[in-house]
């Protein structure tokens, strides 16, 4: 079903490197990995070494395999990627690494309509299925593009800061998923 890395190299691209942007609510990254959000994350010592010796951080071979070993445990394997259709997989797996994967999982759920509790099991994987069935995997796809979009949105009416922070939101969630 879904191809993690395929999704990951698309999640990537808009991940980038290293960044500590004071307006960022999440604070200092690493590839998209927040080191408020995820502190025990092991490739922060590698992170910290690396930089203060003065090399670059993307030609790290051990930095690369803790990252993508990262985005597997953390948000592929809990959005459930590879029981998804790999367009649904990718998107749900981009949501959860912009937005958390509980709240991807809530977006799914509501859009195949069963209770949106933030964690996929069978009823939330068998519900997809049947929407998919009757309504195709682009559709679902669009609606979670739409929510992805409203929440950008909401997170700027309450946070007015984070409006530098839309235009590449909204690009994002509207990049067309192969």
């Amino acid at each position: 079903m879904g191809d993690f890395k395929a999704s990951l190299s698309r999640t990537l691209r808009w991940e980038g490197g290293y960044s500590d942007d004071p307006l960022d609510r999440g604070g200092e990254t690493y590839r998209g990995i927040s080191r408020k959000a995820f502190p025990t994350w092991e490739g922060w010592l590698t992170v910290d070494n690396l930089r203060s010796a003065g090399w670059t951080l993307d030609d790290n071979a051990q930095l690369q395999h803790d990252v993508e070993e990262f985005y597997r445990r953390e948000f592929w394997n809990r959005v459930h990627g590879e029981d998804l259709p790999d367009s649904i997989a990718a998107e749900m797996f981009d949501c959860g690494v912009n937005c958390g994967a509980g709240t991807a999982a809530k977006f799914l759920q509501r859009a195949v309509g069963v209770e949106d509790d933030g964690a996929i099991g069978q009823a939330t994987l068998r519900a997809t299925a049947a929407y998919v069935e009757a309504h195709g995997i682009p559709a679902l796809v669009e609606k979670l593009k739409a929510a992805r979009r409203e929440r950008y949105e909401r997170i700027v009416e309450n946070d007015p800061k984070q409006k530098r922070f839309l235009r590449g939101w909204l690009n994002r969630a509207n990049e067309q998923v192969a």
